[in-house]
């Protein structure tokens, strides 16, 4: 006999993987707290912020996410587990809820990531930014900007050096990032 909990299908984990990033990303851009927010191939490094997950469980009752969060830095912010059981009233066409069953779990992502954002220092995230900006100016210009970072043994990266104020190629390379 067969367990209908253990029972899924592929193609809706792959549905799911897809649509639970798209989710949080809208709840991310519906807090105001952050400038753009995407959705990006998890080998996509030149972020600021850059959360990724997994799911643990999902049934359409209950929701489990393990969340991965980390910096432009290689800082590592937190990593939690997310879980919600959606409403009795959620899938019951005549009392539908007018939300997605598991936007708590949405929520509360979000006020996590800005809870820790709120405990940065201004300097912090500046360097975030400088990092994920000459990261990104780096995957576009290998060459001119291959000694402007440098990264440790543990994954963090630093500083070298900024490209001079007004340097037209950083000019350029923030209007193709924005």
């Amino acid at each position: 006999e067969l367990d209908d909990d253990a029972i899924y299908f592929p193609e809706i984990r792959v549905a799911e993987a897809s649509y639970f990033p798209y989710l949080l990303m809208e709840t991310l851009q519906t807090s105001a707290a952050w400038g753009a927010v995407r959705v990006v191939p998890l080998e996509h490094d030149s972020v600021d912020v850059l959360v990724s997950g997994e799911i643990l469980k999902s049934d359409g009752e209950l929701l489990t996410l393990s969340i991965k969060v980390t910096d432009a830095t290689g800082k590592h912010w937190y990593t939690k587990e997310y879980r919600h059981k959606a409403s009795k009233y959620s899938y019951n066409a005549k009392m539908q809820l007018p939300k997605e069953p598991f936007q708590n779990v949405y929520n509360q992502i979000t006020n996590d990531l800005y809870l820790y954002l709120k405990t940065l220092q201004p300097n912090q995230l500046t360097k975030i930014r400088q990092i994920s900006e000459l990261k990104f100016a780096k995957s576009f210009s290998p060459n001119m900007f291959e000694g402007h970072l440098s990264q440790d043994q543990s994954g963090n990266y630093s500083v070298n050096r900024l490209p001079a104020e007004g340097d037209p190629m950083m000019v350029r390379i923030r209007q193709i990032r924005e």
